[in-house]
């Protein structure tokens, strides 16, 4: 990640999308941070937040934000839901929030507006979510 900002000389951290950004003020200029993430950044719309010894430094508003996109590659299981709720859904994919205290997330099903799956832990690759009754039949396809 390269990011425009103050003298390289007064960094203490860089964070990305709920993630450490290790600085290498090597290759950063007076002009342009360098940063290489320390894990995979979580999805969203993200700016970089630089810190100095005072704190975070203010980030111009015109800056624009970094989109960073979840990708949902599985879910267990796909079938044979109870209706009443109850089930552990496993959504496999990436980009997920590390941590569920930080982060607020939505799971529903795309054919049933009020039916949702209420999240019970986090890291990158999984989700696990607590289905909750359904309001109508609804299916994982």
């Amino acid at each position: 990640m390269t990011a425009l900002g103050p003298q390289p000389t007064i960094i203490k951290r860089i964070r990305f999308a709920n993630t450490e950004c290790v600085y290498d003020n090597t290759t950063s200029t007076h002009t342009e941070l360098n940063c290489v993430l320390s894990d995979e950044p979580t999805c969203g719309e993200w700016i970089p937040e630089i810190y100095s010894a005072h704190g975070l430094i203010p980030s111009d508003p015109s800056i624009a934000k970094i989109i960073v996109e979840c990708t949902v590659t599985d879910i267990i299981p796909k079938i044979d839901l109870n209706v009443l709720g109850g089930d552990n859904l496993t959504i496999s994919g990436t980009n997920f929030p590390k941590f569920t205290a930080d982060n607020t997330v939505d799971i529903g099903f795309s054919n049933s507006d009020s039916t949702k799956c209420v999240l019970q832990s986090s890291k990158s690759t999984e989700m696990i979510c607590l289905t909750k009754s359904f309001d109508k039949v609804a299916n994982l396809d």
